[in-house]
């Protein structure tokens, strides 16, 4: 069952450039995307400001699963690319089935993750007073990056103007009701 959480991710990360983004992060300095995207779905939607606690504890919160269940599959699904020079992987029609079974594998492990930030902030939610979503979308964006030790030149302007711009659509349909 996708929750609205799940839906905005899924929209965002399709978003022009965002996908690109979001992955040069998670290569250059190991950002676990489903919880930035998380961290700023709670600041766009809620206008909730996390802290670098909150994001170590919610990063605990998925840790393991994380760990052993969603870098696992996303190791096999790399593995079974199509082979490049130098590899030693035969690859033939078989091998493609098997990597996009791991691929939706893998997506329905990092929605079932989304699922377990869910829990984890519903489980917190009364310890966070409401800011401006504007205010704390990027407010949060800085918060993960720094937490993976990246710097603020290093902000993801596209996932950023892609939630401005939703939650932006949001106040707009909300007053015209």
């Amino acid at each position: 069952m996708d929750t609205p959480h799940w839906t905005f991710t899924v929209s965002l990360y399709g978003d022009p450039g965002v996908a690109a983004e979001c992955l040069s992060l998670q290569e250059r300095f190991g950002v676990n995307i489903n919880l930035l995207l998380f961290c700023t779905y709670l600041g766009s939607e809620y206008g909730v400001s996390l802290s670098r606690e909150d994001i170590a504890c919610a990063e605990s919160a998925i840790a393991g699963w994380q760990m052993h269940v969603v870098n696992a599959l996303r190791g096999v699904r790399r593995f079974l690319k199509p082979p490049s020079e130098g590899r030693e992987c035969s690859h033939d029609a078989s091998a493609e089935s098997l990597r996009a079974q791991v691929k939706s594998a893998e997506l329905e492990a990092e929605r079932m993750e989304a699922e377990m930030l869910t829990d984890w902030y519903l489980a917190h939610r009364s310890e966070w007073r409401r800011d401006d979503r504007n205010t704390t979308l990027a407010g949060n964006c800085a918060t993960v990056l720094a937490h993976y030790g990246a710097a603020q030149a290093d902000l993801p302007q596209r996932l950023i103007a892609a939630a401005l711009a939703r939650t932006a659509s949001t106040i707009l349909a909300a007053k015209t009701v």
